[in-house]
């Protein structure tokens, strides 16, 4: 795959299945995501005792050669989930060698929208994507196994909402009170086996 069979026209790449007999999906860079809800827990909430993990190394520093941290917001999740979600949906099946040119695909689709949007999405190394990817992955992964759990607690005629409020409080107790905050990011992955209610969630580099 290079850059130009990844980074295709308003924005969006073909993700390939990792059975080459399932349906091609496109991810749009940007998803409205904001307008699906989300129970108590939400996507602005921090880690207890003050902590940012959400911090990360960016390269726009203050001064030359010099980096700062800077706090990724929602838009930026959301092109780092969708270059993944692009790029990425076979990563299972890659070599070492594979991976590293993945990545580099990935970055170059993220790279891309600074160069668009660079008021809101901030130019990042390497090592602060993959480590920013690996952070939702398994937060998700983890958010995907309480939603299985909450669902099989379920009582009939509850709600949906009722089932996420119920995977939230699994998920913060699990968590030993730290809130699930990848809401947004799960939005866009829930469509794929692999992060589906009910699926046994599989964590990939």
């Amino acid at each position: 795959m290079n850059n130009n069979d990844c980074y295709q026209n308003n924005n969006m790449c073909t993700l390939s299945s990792m059975h080459n007999s399932s349906p091609r999906v496109l991810f749009p860079m940007s998803q409205h995501i904001d307008q699906y809800p989300t129970t108590r827990g939400g996507d602005e909430s921090n880690d207890i005792g003050g902590k940012d993990d959400d911090e990360d190394e960016s390269t726009l520093g203050k001064g030359k050669g010099k980096a700062t941290k800077e706090r990724w917001n929602k838009e930026e999740d959301k092109t780092l989930v969708s270059g993944y979600l692009n790029c990425g949906s076979d990563s299972e099946e890659r070599t070492d060698q594979t991976k590293v040119k993945l990545w580099k695909e990935i970055k170059h689709i993220y790279d891309s929208e600074v160069q668009k949007r660079k008021n809101i999405i901030h130019l990042r190394t390497m090592k602060a994507i993959r480590k920013r990817w690996a952070t939702i992955n398994e937060t998700v992964t983890l958010w995907v196994s309480q939603i299985r759990e909450a669902n099989r607690m379920r009582t009939r005629g509850m709600a949906i909402e009722n089932i996420e409020e119920k995977a939230h409080d699994l998920y913060n107790q699990k968590k030993k009170g730290r809130n699930f905050t990848f809401y947004h990011c799960w939005v866009a992955m829930k469509h794929l086996p692999r992060w589906m209610p009910g699926k046994d969630a599989t964590i990939v580099s």
